[in-house]
């Protein structure tokens, strides 16, 4: 019978067990060697094709830059924002290092837009869907002026040189979106914070450099854009007046960051100044407590930004002589006779409107170069006017309708982050950075600098971010 007797019998099963072990053991050593030979034999190729073409040695390290591009979101938008601002600043022809970063920014678009498409049913999806059809008609009208620029006997690649700013600012949503599914908010501030420092510094560096008031051993840190710095500014002026929580601190950086641009005497930083009042007005809700902090805090703010520029002034031993003549060309700012670079801009503006009413309809296309005369006597050359004429002179009317367009999907993507929610930092931040757009764009179109797009993706990416939660369903979220 069986019972205790069939229980008293061993159970025979470890030679089984062993079995299998030993099994797993010699499989996960032939893996092991197969992954050695593998190892060696790329070792040798790539040593065999170094010595043959020494720039195969970077094929490898393109293949993992490129898959990391293609699947990692916080990868693609430090590659963006940092590398564009670090590998983008030096002035010049098409170099091998710009043209590896346009095939990185290409490969991490692809990773993005791939990312986006599955999160189309999020919040920040909807919310940005106009912006996405502003995009595809910015990349249309880019592929347009390729056969305009072609037919006026444009080279091609000084049309990618100028087409170049427009296309990344046409991928702004699309990696704002990827951002913010990226990010959380505080790592996104974080970035902004970062981002908006180095632009502050880069800017300080090279016009204080540039028109001889203080001079550095290094001339260029990175992209000097005023639109970088102005997206840190805007959002310092936005907590300061609407948040809570580190008030005077975020004064205290929206004063640093004036005081730095304003002892550059660049009459452009003047855009500034209209942050304040467009964060304070523009949004109806809850504008009054916003004006009411604006009264409170200007004054102070005003103080803050003196005493720190007159600190950066001593500190870098700046010729106040220089600075006190670029000061005072604000006084004569229009005025023909003692504002030289006035009499620049209308000769520039001249020459692109010429140059519009002969070809009204599409423009002459990115890389047409304009040629006109200095008030000295000097014969220039360039793509780049200092003149808003610039734009529809290379895209004619076609162009003008276009960034219409542009602005009416920003238009209703604002009032779709703002329906039923009471405002956020974030968002009046947004509306504070598109306000300077506005006011420079009056000095020279805006999508010709690249710094617009960095400090966009950013600002974008955090009001993206902030378009999750439900209206009134809990309390706003601070990053900080």
């Amino acid at each position: 019978m069986p019972g205790a007797h069939d229980a008293a019998l061993p159970r025979i099963r470890r030679p089984v067990v062993i079995g299998r072990v030993g099994s797993v053991q010699m499989s996960a050593s032939r893996s092991d060697v197969g992954i050695a030979l593998a190892a060696s034999s790329v070792s040798v190729v790539v040593g065999v094709s170094i010595v043959a073409n020494p720039i195969l040695a970077f094929a490898p390290i393109a293949v993992l830059g490129g898959a990391l591009l293609l699947t990692d979101g916080r990868a693609r938008t430090l590659l963006v924002v940092f590398g564009g601002m670090l590998l983008l600043q030096r002035p010049g022809e098409l170099d091998m290092s710009k043209l590896a970063f346009l095939a990185a920014c290409a490969v991490a678009f692809a990773g993005a837009l791939a990312n986006v498409r599955t999160l189309r049913r999020t919040p920040a999806y909807e919310a940005a869907r106009p912006l996405l059809a502003g995009s595809v008609a910015v990349v249309g009208l880019a592929g347009i002026s390729l056969g305009v620029a072609y037919a006026g006997g444009t080279p091609v690649t000084e049309w990618l040189r100028d087409i170049a700013p427009y296309v990344l600012f046409a991928s702004v949503p699309v990696f704002a979106v990827d951002a913010q599914a990226s990010f959380g908010l505080r790592r996104l501030l974080h970035l902004l914070v970062v981002a908006g420092v180095l632009g502050v510094a880069a800017w300080t560096v090279e016009w204080l450099d540039r028109r001889g008031i203080a001079h550095f051993e290094v001339s260029r840190i990175a992209v000097a854009s005023l639109f970088v710095p102005a997206a840190l500014f805007a959002y310092a002026m936005a907590s300061a007046l609407h948040e809570r929580a580190k008030r005077l601190v975020w004064l205290v950086v929206a004063a640093a960051i004036l005081a730095l641009l304003f002892s550059t005497g660049t009459r452009s930083t003047l855009a500034l100044v209209g942050v304040p009042l467009a964060i304070a007005l523009l949004i109806r809700r809850e504008r009054v407590n916003r004006t009411m902090r604006l009264l409170a805090l200007g004054p102070l703010a005003a103080l803050l930004t003196l005493a720190v520029a007159l600190a950066v002034i001593g500190v870098t031993g700046a010729d106040t002589e220089s600075l006190e003549e670029r000061l005072a060309l604000v006084t004569v700012t229009a005025d023909p006779e003692k504002d030289l670079s006035y009499n620049d801009r209308v000769e520039q503006s001249q020459v692109a409107l010429d140059a519009f009413k002969a070809h009204p309809m599409l423009g002459t296309g990115p890389g047409t170069r304009f040629d006109w005369v200095t008030h000295d006597g000097r014969q220039m050359s360039d793509f780049i006017l200092d003149t808003p004429m610039t734009f529809p002179a290379k895209f004619g009317a076609l162009g003008l309708l276009v960034v219409l367009f542009v602005m009416a999907t920003f238009f209703v993507f604002g009032r779709r982050l703002m329906r039923g929610r009471p405002p956020t930092v974030a968002n009046l931040a947004l509306l504070g950075y598109l306000a300077v757009v506005a006011a420079l764009a009056v000095l020279a179109p805006p999508f010709e600098d690249k710094g617009l797009s960095f400090g966009l993706i950013l600002t974008l990416a955090l009001a993206l971010g902030e378009a999750s939660p439900p209206a009134a369903a809990r309390p706003e979220a601070r990053p900080v």
